[in-house]
């Protein structure tokens, strides 16, 4: 019998409140992802300072671009 493929699943929250509901939702579903031996990340853009403004410095070919560690 084949395997079923493994899963990886991606929470990308963005709620600015450390107790709020969606913050809860995304760590049971992390917790059952992990529970069925499955990858689930969660990354909190809040919590990670995301800028969604592009800068020009952060543009391919641009003086002083450096690709973006992750």
């Amino acid at each position: 019998m084949v395997s079923p493929p493994a899963v990886d699943h991606m929470v990308v929250l963005t709620h600015p409140s450390a107790r709020s509901f969606c913050r809860s939702v995304a760590r049971r579903w992390q917790a059952r992802a992990r529970r069925h031996n499955q990858v689930c990340e969660v990354r909190d853009l809040y919590h990670d300072c995301f800028d969604p403004v592009l800068k020009a410095n952060e543009q391919p070919g641009k003086p002083g671009f450096s690709p973006a560690s992750t």
